[in-house]
């Protein structure tokens, strides 16, 4: 797994360890010039200085890109474990193939997780962060104008079919690992056709990349 992350984000570390780097030793370096003006001609403590200095150039980068890298590997951890249960160990069967997402920016670490095209629409599939028991398939649909009411009626309406409203314009359904007794791979099938389709008959069209 360290070597995956590291074929991924090495370049990336890097940045990160960098850019919080300078960002925390601009702030000292500010703080120390305003209290060395405030204090006049005081004498300064330097080997505080040189301390705070060291801590924020090197400690604090190593300590948040280092928890950073632990949600990376327990995301990781848990999403193998899931695309290893039944029925979800079969999802190539239904044109799921690993892809990557934020490859193109520095500001987030590059993830594995599955993407299928169903009916037109790009549907990704992934473990949820907060709640690494349950797993989502995330349909990318263009935005709609809806009053509050009708948005209220869709949330209710969806929710029945456990989907839900998402950011940037997403819509997810939601598998629980704990409870897929039954669940074969021809009924995650029609549940995903039957899915996109009802957003489609709701006027939600699939985005484009």
């Amino acid at each position: 797994m360290m070597t995956k992350f590291l074929e991924l984000n090495s370049h990336k570390l890097k940045f990160a360890f960098l850019f919080i780097s300078i960002t925390f030793t601009s702030i000292v370096l500010m703080v120390d010039i305003l209290a060395s003006i405030v204090n006049g001609n005081g004498p300064i403590n330097r080997l505080i200085v040189v301390t705070v200095l060291l801590t924020a150039s090197i400690g604090f980068p190593s300590l948040i890109v280092g928890s950073v890298c632990l949600i990376w590997f327990n995301k990781a951890r848990n999403r193998h474990r899931a695309f290893q249960k039944d029925p979800f160990d079969k999802l190539d069967r239904l044109g799921f193939k690993t892809v990557l997402t934020y490859e193109k920016t520095k500001w987030y670490f590059t993830e594995e997780i599955k993407e299928a095209e169903i009916h037109g629409y790009r549907v990704h599939c992934d473990v949820q962060r907060e709640t690494p028991k349950k797993i989502d398939f995330i349909a990318h649909v263009i935005s709609i104008n809806m009053t509050k009411e009708i948005f209220k009626k869709l949330e209710k309406e969806f929710k029945n079919e456990d989907i839900y409203f998402d950011f940037d314009g997403c819509l997810r359904k939601i598998y629980s690992l704990k409870n897929t007794t039954g669940l074969t791979i021809e009924n995650l099938n029609d549940d995903l056709k039957n899915f996109v389709e009802l957003l489609r008959s709701k006027g939600f069209e699939p985005k484009q990349k």
